[in-house]
């Protein structure tokens, strides 16, 4: 896998993305409810600060020992050849697959036999692949089954990197493999301190996703920087080995290999790839197709995986309750979201549960939808959710009168944004998230955390969506308890695009600075009215930028 530092970094909008998984529903039980078991974070090893701006120039770069091409007479010991072999194919991919902008035809890649694509997201927490959503939906348009990897620097901080990595996974949702840390650097640690990095990134990871990851390294990397570790088996192994030989060298700890890169283009056949528009790296999968689906499918024991929102509401009306067969956590489920119930007190008596199976628990969305109320029965309050995240309903004139709401219980709310797939409510909207303060028909988008006001909608092309709230969640952003929900200022580090000039900021101490567009170009960014620039630090609606 390759991405290339002479290409340039474009600026990308969010496009949408769904797939389709069929829901079933089980037969209705009155189930017990279990204890919460959320795993504490992990101790952060390195440093986040200055992180690299440039995107490494390959993966198992040429000189690496695992890079060399090998020949079937291999000095050490190899796996044992599977007797299914010849194996299912695929390619893994970054913006080198692009030179000067080329695009992938992913319908030739298809049609060459090709049956899945890892395509590369992330490096380090500074850069995101310009090329990720268009490949990712090339792909699976065109039947192939999909994956993402980060390129790793162990110098810098585990949990930021598998932070930064999670956010793109879970934006794009829908079925995809085991998200990939891709390991052949060890950022100049020793092998013991690598160890616990890499432990830390697949725990975290794991947290944010509730997803196995899969491991990408070669036999020397791993023999030498790893010292050989065996702590890892749990996770499936991609390894990286080229040869003609009929498998790759053995990796202790491991029984067997999932998925093997065996070429980095340079050999095999065919020589390359129809529809890619360079080399690129040829893997094998060792199983069928449809131990490739389970494969994508599959989760870490005791936390759900992703869900992909295909649900409807007829399926799981707002209030019902379920839960996963083999699982004893209850949820009540709230704009086709599931929310945990920790004690059938919080809210109000024991209900029917419909037991219903993982794939079919994978269908609901990872946050309620916009506009659903939720019911705190335990304090009184009651939520709106916008982006992901609760804000307080102050008044129901604004509504045109009491509407509609989900018990839920007060766990959920109190921990929004740290309740990880048992509740899946963010702690602030997403960036991006437009609200419209009810009493006013004053127009904010949500940056950083913070409402940034619209003054027109004309330099966004028009009308936007919009979540119809209370005014006084905005106007006392950042105020404390239950106004926590949304910030005063954004967050630092968060980056803005001018609608009127396209010029990006990045903020810094709550107030716009001036940001290199070459290396924030594929950064995610939010779209804000060029007269909140103008006016930052302003009074009234213009006090959200300093």
């Amino acid at each position: 896998m390759r991405s290339s530092p002479s290409v340039p970094r474009s600026r990308l909008r969010p496009a949408a993305r769904h797939a389709l998984v069929a829901a079933t529903a089980g037969a209705v039980v009155i189930a017990v409810l279990a204890t919460p078991a959320l795993a504490a974070s992990t101790a952060t090893v390195g440093k986040v600060s200055n992180p690299p701006s440039q995107a490494a120039s390959g993966m198992m770069p040429a000189g690496a020992p695992d890079a060399a091409r090998k020949t079937s007479s291999q000095s050490a010991p190899a796996f044992k050849a599977a007797a299914s072999a010849p194996y299912l194919l695929g390619t893994d991919v970054s913006s080198y697959q692009h030179p000067a902008g080329a695009a992938i035809n992913w319908s030739l890649v298809a049609g060459s036999g090709q049956a899945f694509t890892v395509v590369k997201a992330t490096e380090s927490t500074d850069y995101t692949n310009p090329y990720l959503m268009t490949d990712v939906l090339g792909a699976r348009a065109a039947g192939l089954l999909v994956g993402l990897y980060h390129f790793a620097h162990p110098e810098f901080s585990p949990t930021a990197q598998a932070d930064y990595f999670a956010r793109q996974i879970n934006g794009i949702g829908g079925t995809l493999l085991p998200p990939v840390l891709d390991l052949e650097s060890n950022g100049g640690l020793s092998s013991s301190a690598l160890i616990s990095w890499t432990s830390s990134f697949l725990t975290r990871l794991r947290l944010d996703t509730g997803r196995v990851p899969m491991i990408y390294s070669g036999p020397y990397f791993w023999s030498t920087s790893m010292a050989g570790s065996t702590a890892f088996s749990q996770y499936p192994l991609w390894e990286a080995h080229y040869t003609t030989a009929a498998s790759p060298q053995y990796i202790p700890g491991w029984p067997t290999w999932s998925m093997w890169q065996y070429s980095d283009g340079s050999f095999g056949s065919p020589a390359a790839v129809p529809g890619i528009p360079a080399n690129v790296d040829r893997d094998r999968f060792a199983g069928t197709k449809a131990q490739l689906l389970a494969l994508a499918a599959a989760s870490r024991p005791g936390v759900q995986p992703p869900f992909n929102g295909t649900a409807t509401a007829a399926q799981y009306p707002d209030g019902s309750f379920v839960r996963v067969s083999g699982d004893p956590h209850v949820y009540v489920v709230a704009g086709l979201a599931p929310l945990w119930v920790s004690s059938w007190s919080h809210v109000g008596r024991p209900q029917p549960v419909a037991v219903i199976s993982l794939a079919a628990f994978r269908t609901l969305r990872s946050s309620p939808l916009d506009g659903t109320f939720l019911n705190d029965v335990l304090t009184g309050r009651v939520y709106e959710m916008a982006g992901g995240a609760p804000l307080l309903v102050t008044s129901w004139t604004a509504f045109g009168g009491a509407q509609p709401s989900v018990r839920t219980d007060d766990w959920d709310i109190a921990n929004a944004g740290a309740c990880g797939t048992l509740c899946s409510l963010l702690n602030k909207p997403r960036d991006g998230t437009v609200l419209r303060a009810a009493e006013t028909g004053q127009v904010f988008v949500v940056a950083g955390g913070a409402p940034i006001f619209v003054s027109t909608w004309a330099a966004f092309g028009g009308p936007q969506p919009f979540v119809n709230v209370n005014q006084l969640p905005i106007q006392n952003a950042g105020a404390g308890s239950w106004y926590n929900h949304l910030s005063f200022l954004p967050a630092d580090g968060t980056v803005l695009s001018d609608s009127s000039t396209g010029q990006l900021y990045v903020v810094t101490s709550g107030a716009p600075l001036i940001g290199n567009v070459t290396t924030l170009g594929a950064t995610p960014f939010t779209l804000v009215d060029h007269n909140a620039i103008v006016n930052a630090g302003g009074a009234g609606v213009w006090a959200h930028l300093a």
